[in-house]
């Protein structure tokens, strides 16, 4: 059993690898795609990503609380989760290639995409629930980061050709080439869905009593909060891929160095989260995200150097929120779920679709961003200062809830701080 475990650990970052690879690269590209390649008005595009955004949200939460109540569906996720796998790289691949102008085909390809990938997601997200609990909740956390951040630099150096490109050659190779490097490591993932990490669920996951409805509310706070200062952050990163030609260099390079940092900055986070706790640590890495978004204006008009600066604090900023938020969940599941066995697929579902409505949003702004401001010369910058503005007010407002709403006296979890954060970096 232990070396089964072993294997399931190394197993779930391989396949967490290949997830993250279609993820942040269908994240990344998608509106990119079809606003420059299949030249879908920027406001279509937008609102076609918010769409599938939020049709994926709602499959994930409703395919979390299936998986959670019915016992006889979870044991057939390994054929699920394969089939979905294989259809999921496909349609993520063939984007690229759907008929320039055809809303319709991109339609269809990005919610067979977005369909397959919650079927897989989802209980592959439940099994982090069983693994941090073994391992630790931020030494197992910073294990997924690490995953996500270096499929994030895979995806930002397969930027590089693809934002530089003129044709379609280009964009499909680099799109075929990350589908299939997705579709190995995702390999392990039917055989890490059947193996028994944990003891049968009980067969009624059902809340029986007020007090532990009660307890399930900072799990819909936590992830509606966390869903604006995401779907925020997300939106600047999609908009810098469309900055005009006086800062072209930017278009090729802010993806990598966005990825490099966030990978990079992980040691600190973690260091800072043992010192302050995981709300502190995150805390500063709002903060830091909205110190970034606030002076891009100024470190864009001041040249190159004051530009690598700005993203890379950004990335900084970055990598400690998503480190940090997952790690947040991660504790906070096990505290308000602790006496409902099977639940861990539901809250997870509840989770990524909060995020993946956040990340939907991003688009839709900046696709109203693009409509506005890229037809007028010189506007680039100064159309970009009101999307910012936004961006920076609602990191401030996550920042302040992270310090206010479950601050010093940890109330969202009923716990003094110095406890939680014991509990979150004690375990070997």
């Amino acid at each position: 059993m232990t070396m089964v475990r072993g294997l399931a650990l190394h197993a779930f970052m391989a396949s967490h690898c290949g997830k993250s690879l279609l993820w942040v690269a269908g994240d990344a590209f998608a509106l990119y795609i079809m606003v420059v390649l299949l030249k879908l008005p920027p406001v279509t595009a937008g609102t076609l990503f918010l769409a599938g955004s939020l049709w994926n949200a709602a499959l994930d939460a409703a395919w979390g609380a299936a998986l959670a109540r019915f016992g006889r569906l979870r044991r057939w996720t390994p054929q699920i989760g394969g089939g979905a796998v294989l259809i999921a790289c496909l349609s993520f691949a063939a984007l690229p290639l759907a008929a320039s102008g055809s809303l319709a085909s991109a339609a269809i390809l990005l919610i067979l995409f977005r369909t397959a990938f919650a079927l897989f997601d989802v209980p592959h997200n439940a099994l982090s629930a069983i693994l941090a609990a073994r391992h630790g909740h931020l030494r197992f956390m910073r294990l997924r980061t690490v995953g996500s951040s270096a499929a994030g630099i895979v995806v930002a150096a397969a930027a590089i050709p693809l934002l530089a490109a003129k044709g379609t050659v280009v964009p499909v190779a680099a799109m075929m080439t990350i589908g299939a490097a997705a579709l190995l490591l995702l390999v392990p993932l039917p055989w890490l869905l059947a193996i028994p990490l944990q003891a049968p669920a009980d067969p009624s996951p059902a809340v029986t009593s007020p007090q532990e409805r009660g307890r399930l509310m900072p799990v819909l706070t936590f992830c509606l909060v966390h869903m604006a200062g995401i779907g925020a952050l997300a939106a600047v990163g999609k908009a810098a891929l469309h900055l005009d030609a006086a800062h072209a260099w930017i278009v090729t390079t802010v993806p990598l160095l966005l990825a490099v940092t966030r990978l990079g900055s992980i040691p600190l986070w973690s260091g800072l989260a043992q010192r302050l706790g995981i709300t502190g640590g995150l805390v500063l890495a709002y903060g830091a995200s909205a110190v970034a978004i606030a002076v891009l204006p100024a470190g864009l008009a001041s040249g190159m150097v004051g530009t690598a600066l700005v993203f890379a604090l950004l990335g900084t900023g970055l990598g400690g929120v998503v480190l940090l938020i997952w790690s947040a969940f991660s504790q906070l599941l096990e505290r308000v779920c602790a006496t409902m066995p099977g639940m861990a697929a539901s809250r997870y579902g509840i989770f990524t679709a909060s995020t993946k409505i956040g990340l939907g949003g991003s688009a839709y702004l900046a696709g109203h961003w693009l409509a506005r401001g890229v037809d007028e010369a010189g506007s680039s910058l100064s159309g970009l200062a009101t999307l910012l503005a936004l961006t920076a007010l609602l990191c401030a407002a996550c920042e302040w809830w992270r310090a206010h709403a479950c601050g010093g006296s940890s109330a969202i979890l009923g716990e003094p701080l110095e406890r939680t954060t014991a509990i979150y970096v004690g375990r070997p």
